[in-house]
């Protein structure tokens, strides 16, 4: 029998499920890992390997993934693939019902660290709320991620989606952001001060006039936006 980990990062990997927001993801998949070479070891199972899938899009289910193909050639029956969390394996209930369905037919056990068990062993019995939370986890996560893709998609076109408005440019009516000609040319001046070595306040000192003050806070978020 092989153990082997199995570790998924979407394109958009944040750190929830309890994690700290401010937790890098090498951070919260460290922590993850830990966990999983633990189980392991509690459970008798003899980890033969890890195999990763980084970066991934969410809505790829496992058999589509690099990893995740070659990580169902490589298993034979009485093999176990060992993961942290449900949301790290599958990408949707769909998804988590096939993968299921094929282990249980091929011999293959599933051990989940969260859920403390191996998800294939009929003996394992969720009540009917926790399974309802985990599938709901599921599907919202693959709805935040869709959000995101969104997001990222209308940005890549220069549209405005709220929030502070970047100084330098301005909003057309048809919602996308243009450069604004008179804080274009502060921009670059504020740029070229920096370059000389002048402080955040030297800066905003010179560039600031009395119908259009600027702020070394302001100086300090275009340089940390543009350098």
């Amino acid at each position: 029998m092989a153990a082997y980990l199995y570790v998924r990062t979407t394109e958009f990997e944040n750190a929830d499920r309890g994690h700290a927001t401010d937790s890098p993801p090498s951070q919260v998949l460290q922590t993850e890992q830990e966990s999983m070479e633990r189980y392991c070891a509690e459970h008798a199972l003899p980890i033969s390997g890890m195999v990763t899938d980084l970066d991934v899009p969410w809505n790829a289910d496992f058999a589509s993934r690099e990893g995740g193909a070659r990580l169902l050639a490589r298993l034979t029956r009485g093999d176990a693939v060992v993961v942290f969390a449900m949301e790290r394996l599958f990408s949707s209930c769909y998804d988590a019902s096939a993968v299921l369905k094929r282990f249980r037919a091929e011999g293959v056990a599933l051990h989940v660290v969260e859920l403390d068990g191996d998800v294939t062993d009929p003996r394992l019995q969720l009540d009917l709320i926790s399974a309802a939370r985990l599938f709901a986890g599921l599907e919202k996560r693959r709805s935040v991620e869709r959000i995101k893709n969104v997001k990222r998609a209308q940005r890549g076109k220069g549209r405005y989606l709220g929030g502070s408005r970047p100084f330098g440019y301005m909003i057309h009516s048809n919602g996308r952001l243009i450069e604004n000609p008179m804080e274009q040319k502060v921009l670059k001046k504020i740029l070229l001060l920096r370059e000389q070595g002048l402080s955040l306040r030297s800066i905003a000192e010179q560039v600031s006039t009395p119908v259009a003050p600027v702020s070394f806070k302001t100086v300090q978020r275009i340089l940390q936006r543009n350098v």
